[in-house]
């Protein structure tokens, strides 16, 4: 959900097979920032740690520097 102003302006959901729930939430914060021009200050607020962990932390830039796969080399 996409909120400005106290006002809800966008809502979306989504589904895929085959896909975790973690990865389905980073996504959700990814296509949401997508949908943003960049020097559009944005905050998200989720109750998902690893979401917010996996931006908050960096972790999906040595995601992506390892071709998406974790520190044990398991994919993402």
């Amino acid at each position: 959900m996409v909120v400005k102003d106290n006002s809800e302006i966008r809502r979306a959901h989504g589904s895929a097979l085959g896909v975790t729930h973690q990865l389905m939430e980073i996504r959700a914060v990814a296509e949401a920032l997508l949908a943003f021009p960049r020097d559009v200050p944005v905050k998200v607020i989720g109750d998902s740690a690893y979401a917010i962990d996996c931006f908050k932390k960096n972790w999906h830039v040595r995601w992506e520097q390892n071709d998406w796969r974790n520190s044990s080399g398991k994919p993402v």
